[in-house]
């Protein structure tokens, strides 16, 4: 999978909708139609959503996991914030806190 690095300027263009969670960037463009909240999704702008979908998907990570890592476009340039570094790190018990670590930090 190619990551590439991004910055706030990147994201929305050329009729694309990006979301950023974790500091990882997404692509639902073709997704979001098809997602239940998807005026909550578009009213997150830039902002980092990590908590949003801990909040309200973070029992069923395990059936979104494969559909976030097709959606992966990039990485935000600088990381994500220390405030959700560390509230990564308090809900690292949910297997996704681990999977947008290995997305920003691929080895």
């Amino acid at each position: 999978m190619s990551i590439k690095d991004m910055t706030a300027a990147d994201l929305n263009q050329n009729g694309r909708q990006h979301i950023v969670m974790g500091g990882v960037v997404f692509d639902v463009t073709d997704y979001i139609s098809r997602h239940p909240g998807q005026d909550r999704i578009t009213d997150m702008g830039v902002d980092d959503s990590f908590r949003c979908l801990i909040k309200h998907h973070g029992k069923n990570m395990p059936e979104l996991e494969k559909r976030l890592t097709q959606l992966v476009v990039g990485r935000i340039v600088g990381g994500p914030s220390q405030d959700i570094k560390d509230f990564m790190d308090d809900v690292e018990f949910f297997d996704v806190a681990v999977m947008f670590k290995q997305l920003f930090n691929p080895e």
